[in-house]
């Protein structure tokens, strides 16, 4: 079997180690290896004029801080690896994703202070935007060692489907309860029947696979993603599972509004998980015919 592996990008300040225990316990159940990525950015040419720093010395450093990063570990029992890349961070993030077919990509949505920040705003919505690797992105430091309440937004395209796949296996690793939700925003009856529906189909999905789970019908007029962080919070929720399929239509802007604005926005871990990606998810036995 090969090893889970997971990517932490780390610019060696306090936010983007955030991810890193719960890579470590993840890695722990699933017998999979942490690969620590620093991308060291291309100076632009007034930096390269105005300082005596060469590429050399920086990645001297790096590799040094790396090293260091993985000894503090050693103990954890947890394979570790190192990747040094130079170029834009969030380029660097998605190729090594790809290079090393990544299991996951845990990271900070917070950037370094005092050194550059790359991890933060649309850095952070392009490398999920890119990436086939699921992304864990977290924006605060409470360590988690598992997800326990996991929260699950679902709306009435085809690739929900996947994110339900994904709950499933999660909550076979940490005994999860998942809550199922949906927003409604219009007084149509028909959809919603149709959003009714669909959460009775995932509830009796998760009864036959005896998986803990609630599910709740939301009518609001406000932001869906508004909605969504806000009953994550009602509820207690640790990870938030959305799909990065809002805008599919248009193929220049892969992660839409609603999606990008949770990322940037929500306390929670979020969890975004690309449609028609090269994972291999448990099947199911059902599907949506609205």
């Amino acid at each position: 079997m090969l090893q889970k592996k997971i990517i932490v990008p780390v610019d060696f300040s306090e936010f983007s180690l955030y991810p890193l225990e719960t890579a470590i316990h993840f890695a722990q159940l699933k017998k999979g290896e942490i690969v620590l990525l620093h991308v060291l950015e291309t100076p632009s040419l007034p930096t390269r004029i105005f300082t005596s720093q060469d590429e050399d010395d920086m990645r001297e450093r790096a590799d040094k801080l790396l090293n260091q990063l993985i000894a503090k570990y050693n103990d954890s029992g947890v394979e570790f690896s190192k990747m040094i890349k130079t170029g834009k961070p969030h380029n660097a993030v998605v190729e090594a994703a790809s290079e090393i077919s990544a299991w996951m990509v845990m990271m900070s949505t917070h950037g370094a202070t005092g050194i550059k920040e790359y991890l933060v705003g649309s850095n952070a919505s392009r490398i999920i935007r890119g990436c086939k690797s699921p992304v864990i992105s977290f924006r605060n430091a409470h360590p988690r060692q598992g997800f326990m309440n996991i929260l699950l937004p679902l709306d009435l395209t085809k690739e929900t489907r996947e994110k339900v796949a994904f709950a499933w296996e999660f909550s076979e690793y940490f005994g999860s309860k998942v809550h199922i939700m949906s927003v409604l925003q219009t007084e149509d009856p028909a959809i919603r029947e149709r959003l009714q529906l669909q959460l009775d189909k995932v509830s009796e999905f998760f009864e036959s696979k005896g998986v803990k789970h609630e599910a709740k019908l939301l009518l609001s007029e406000a932001p869906i993603s508004d909605v969504v962080v806000k009953y994550g919070e009602e509820i207690g929720a640790d990870l938030i599972a959305i799909m990065t399929q809002q805008e599919l239509k248009m193929k220049e802007q892969f992660m839409g509004s609603t999606a990008e604005h949770i990322v940037n926005h929500s306390e929670i871990p979020v969890i975004s998980i690309r449609p028609t990606r090269e994972y291999v998810q448990p099947k199911l036995s059902w599907s949506f015919n609205g």
